[in-house]
């Protein structure tokens, strides 16, 4: 054979024939739809930097918001508005930053522009209990009470233990005079709310209202049982109770609310008279003074205050300042027919015995079927020689109130 024809010479000798050459065409055609296709799946550098900023502008949208939170808890309420606004500039896809915004401009008496905040919020499609209470509060304050509710509901409907949505919508029902329907909305609540001593004090002062007394006392024990240190639940507990003349229980939950050295605090007020007048009821007139003195003097005013202290300081023969009280109290525009008797015996242990009697005698033409008045007068005519009718005044007096203080009198020197 001849060496030359072994060397290939043309096109056709190296190349594959033209079957083989269509089939590595179509394989290269695949190849490069695959690479095209793989190309199209990898981001572009600026696709990636994008999406980089997105995810970093969520992170600084989070930390806006809790410095807005930060401000809004320490009463910033204006800086709070404007770093929530950054924070949705930043992200606008957070419900949490449009309800702090809206709660910001609540308490800056700006309710239209918190309701944008709302609405603006809905259009984006964001939900949650607080976006819905938030619109509730809104509501409530245009005046649309039963809109309010309905705001509550859908807040309850995604967050059934929504503690502020619940006082809320009862609230609303006892505004709408549906009192009743709202303390069988809160006995339902209670049980199942963790924080359940706020609603239970809220029961207590609806159930008060509706003039369910030992209903209300229940509520406040059960709420009291739970935070035993905190006042609002002790001062409404203790003043009802002391109201309802149970006063052995009221003292000891009304007694660590007073202040030391605060007789001139005007809040404390209430309990210091209903402290003192429990102490007079349980036969303490010691108690009831150390408890009053201080505040009545320093508010002349009070008449209930001047009373309780006049009554305590008859009780312990402390005769200038049961005068004094009494006079302050009758000054105060206080009449009734113990601060009468408290003027009379006054006067009797001044020794003016006939301005006593006349005083007594003119109550009992008011009131004459008062067996205070009546024993009072007893003693006075007993005082001047006037026994039978001292002894008429004991016997009319028992007759009236056989437990009354001069049930034993016979009129007898």
């Amino acid at each position: 054979m001849d060496a030359r024809k072994e060397i290939p010479t043309g096109i056709n000798e190296v190349m594959p024939d033209k079957q083989a050459w269509g089939a590595c065409l179509a394989l290269c055609a695949l190849l490069g739809t695959a690479l095209a296709a793989s190309g199209c799946n990898t981001p572009s550098h600026a696709e990636a930097k994008q999406k980089a900023e997105q995810r970093w502008n969520q992170v600084r949208a989070k930390m806006k918001l809790q410095l807005a939170r930060q401000q809004f808890d320490s009463g910033l309420f204006e800086p709070a508005a404007a770093t929530a606004q950054e924070s949705i500039a930043l992200d606008n896809r957070q419900a949490d930053a449009y309800a702090l915004l809206a709660k910001t401009h609540l308490e800056l008496g700006k309710s239209a522009t918190a309701e944008q905040a709302l609405r603006t919020a809905e259009e984006k499609g964001l939900r949650s209990a607080e976006l819905h209470f938030l619109g509730g509060v809104v509501r409530e304050q245009r005046g649309d009470v039963a809109g309010a509710i309905t705001e509550y509901d859908k807040s309850l409907a995604l967050d059934p233990a929504c503690v502020d949505a619940v006082l809320a919508r009862a609230e609303c029902l006892v505004a709408m005079d549906r009192a009743a329907e709202a303390l069988e909305f809160l006995d339902e609540k209670i049980s199942c709310l963790d924080a359940s001593a706020t609603a239970a004090v809220l029961a207590g002062h609806v159930a008060d209202l509706l003039g369910d007394a030992n209903r209300a006392v229940a509520y406040y024990a059960k709420a009291a049982a739970e935070w035993p240190q905190s006042r609002a639940i002790a001062e409404p507990y203790g003043l009802l109770l002391a109201r309802l003349d149970r006063c052995r229980e009221a003292v000891p939950v009304l007694l660590p609310l007073l202040v030391e050295n605060a007789g001139d605090d005007a809040d404390q007020g209430a309990v210091r008279r209903s402290v003192a007048a429990c102490h007079l009821s349980i036969d303490d007139p010691v108690s009831a003074r150390n408890v009053i003195e201080d505040f009545a003097r320093n508010h002349p005013r009070d008449g209930v205050a001047q009373m309780i202290l006049a009554k305590a300081a008859v009780s312990l023969d402390a005769w200038p300042v049961a005068a004094r009280a009494a006079s302050l109290a009758a000054d105060a525009g206080v009449k009734s027919s113990d601060l009468d008797i408290i003027r009379a015996t006054v006067e009797w242990r001044r020794g003016r015995l006939g301005v006593a009697t006349v005083m007594v005698t003119d109550l009992l033409v008011r009131e004459p079927d008062d067996a205070d008045a009546r024993c009072l007068l007893g003693e006075l005519l007993l005082r001047q020689e006037q026994t039978s009718a001292a002894q008429s005044a004991f016997a009319e007096a028992r007759r009236l109130d056989p437990e009354c203080a001069c049930a034993g009198r016979t009129g007898n020197p």
